[in-house]
Order: C-alpha cells, then structure tokens, then sequence
C-alpha cells in the first residue's frame, strides 16, 4: 500500500507555495491585507491546485509513456512502482472533484470569478492530458497558472470595474490585470523555456528547435533568437513590476528589493541560456532559483497591498520565509535533500 510520503511525491507537493502565493497574492490585493481569513482560504485553494494538477501531470505524462524511461524520473512513486496508474489517477480525479466543489464554493456568488475559474479548470486538464503531444502547450498552462491571481482576488471577495474608460483611474483594477499579464508571461518562460530544457533529453514536443536551443555532445548552445526571446520576457516581468510599485508610490524599500531580485533574474536567464556543458541537476537548481526569484518580485510589488508603510514590507518578508520553510520541511520529507529540487 501507498504510504502518504508516496502520494504526496506523486502530487510533488514540495513545491506547492509557488502556485499558492500566485492565488494568495489576489486574495491579498482583494482584502487589502495579509491578515484576513479570506486569505488563508483563497491559499488552501492554491495548495489544491497545485497537488491535483500535478498530480494529474505525473500520471498522465506517465500513462502516456513519456516519464516511464526517463532516468531522471526513476526516484518517482510511479516509476517505482508505490502507486499503479489506476490507482494514481482515483486519487487525482477524487483530488480534482474537492478542488472543483472547494473552489466553487469560495467564488459563489462571483459569477466573474466563476467563469474565469472554469477557464482556468479547463485549461490545466488540456495540458495535463495534451500538454506533451502540444508544441503551443505553454498556452493552456499559461493560461491555467496566471488565471489563479484574479481566481484568487474574486475568491477573497473581490471585485473589478472593467470599464475600459476607467481603467486607469481603479488602482485595484489595474493592478489585477498587470499581476495577470505578470503571471502569463513569468509561465509563457517557465514552460517554453524552463521546462522544455529540463527534459531536453526526452522525446516529446517542444519549441526548442525552433528557438535555436540544441543539445549536441553533452554541449548546450542557444541562439541568439532564444537569448533574445528569454530576455525580453523576463525584462517584460521587470517592467510589469516596478508598474504596480509605482501605482502604489514607489516605496524605497520596496524599489530596493525590486532592483536586487531583478538583477538575480537577468543573471540567471543569462546563466540559463549560456553556452555550457548540459548538466541535469545544475540546471534544475538553476530553473527553482529562477522560478522562486519571479514569485517573489511579485511579493515584493504587492506588499503596499499587504499592510501600510513598512509593515507591507515585513509582510512581503514573511510570505517569503513562509514559502521557504515550507519547501525545505516539504522537500527533506519528500526526498531527502534540503534544497534541491526533485521534479
């Protein structure tokens, strides 16, 4: 029989906090504060989330062939034989059934918040039943991820005025949108280029070619047009960034932690791309480094939202230190390594 330890690999629940602070950054920006209950519910909706989603994820990548001889993959439930196909996807479907009814629940009466989280439902079973056989399958899930910041706005009560002649003047509003646009285009990098090169060695479709990213005798070369491509991204990030900062008057604390944790994301998109010998578990490190810098630039931004003059800082520290501990405890229980990514 499973024990908890494989369920909870097979959810890769270790990584949890990087889908529950995008829904709890929406919950915050709709109750305007880090302490309300509304945001500690609208978090569990994250943490839900991410454990059938990516528990769907790794039964059908593994249903389908892909993962099965992928000698990266050979420490999973899976592969190892803890937990079968059938079983896996009972456990999924039932996780997805107290996802879907949990979520309603929340969104109820929001019919907004409701139509946008049928999207966002949509979008993350398409990629996790498609998403290998998909060169675009950075789409759905695009969609499906930056879609849980206003699912979380509208879950914490939330409401936006979408009159596009009054865009400007509704802080909340705009913020909403540019955290959405933030969240595409941080998820658009992620799998197209993160993702892709992490299984770079498997057989599945991917882009990679197409931006000139090519694995030849252990060597990693990337083209000009992919170094382009991942830099203009990531600066789009940055730009979205420091926007939201501005509406909320460029508190200098919060400009300070903009600048340090954007330069560390120019690094290590540069790193990423570089010419180098191809090493499987440095650039697993390297991609975490990456993801967990742009969740928390997007901390960071928001923490006016969280609480007034230094206290949103403080909060924004919190969130992070959070969201670390929780990955260390997750991951030393999970997999036996404190930092380490086991994906």
């Amino acid at each position: 029989m499973a024990s908890v330890r494989d369920w909870l690999q097979l959810f890769r629940s270790h990584t949890s906090p990087l889908e529950v602070t995008i829904a709890l950054l929406g919950a915050v920006l709709a109750a305007g504060t880090l302490l309300d209950v509304r945001v500690l519910l609208v978090a569990l909706l994250g943490w839900l989330y991410h454990n059938a989603g990516y528990g769907q994820n790794s039964v059908e990548d593994f249903a389908a062939g892909y993962d099965s001889e992928d000698p990266h993959k050979s420490h999973h439930p899976l592969q190892r034989g803890a937990i079968s196909i059938s079983e896996g996807r009972r456990a999924v479907n039932t996780l997805l059934a107290v996802f879907f009814i949990y979520s309603i629940l929340l969104l109820y009466p929001s019919r907004t918040g409701i139509a946008i989280f049928l999207v966002m439902y949509a979008c993350g079973v398409m990629y996790n039943k498609f998403g290998k056989s998909m060169k675009l399958k950075f789409v759905p899930i695009a969609i499906a991820h930056s879609l849980l910041f206003p699912v979380g706005f509208f879950a914490a009560g939330g409401t936006a005025n979408m009159d596009w002649a009054s865009l400007l003047r509704n802080r909340i509003t705009y913020v909403l949108i540019l955290g959405f646009l933030y969240f595409v285009i941080q998820i658009v990098y992620q799998i197209l280029i993160e993702g892709d090169l992490k299984d770079i060695e498997c057989d599945e479709a991917t882009m990679l070619d197409w931006l000139g990213i090519k694995l030849e005798n252990g060597e990693l070369r990337a083209s000009l047009r992919a170094r382009i491509t991942g830099t203009l991204l990531k600066t789009l990030n940055i730009i979205i960034a420091l926007e939201i900062i501005r509406v909320y008057g460029m508190p200098t604390a919060v400009v300070a932690s903009w600048a340090v944790i954007s330069t560390g994301i120019l690094m290590f998109n540069r790193k990423l791309l570089a010419t180098r010998r191809f090493y499987h578990g440095e650039t697993l490190k390297d991609m975490a480094v990456m993801e967990v810098l742009s969740v928390f630039l997007m901390v960071f931004a928001l923490a006016p939202a969280m609480a007034p003059g230094n206290g949103g800082i403080l909060a924004a520290g919190a969130v992070v230190v959070l969201d670390i501990s929780y990955f260390v405890v997750m991951n030393r229980y999970l997999w036996g390594t404190v930092v380490t990514p086991r994906v």
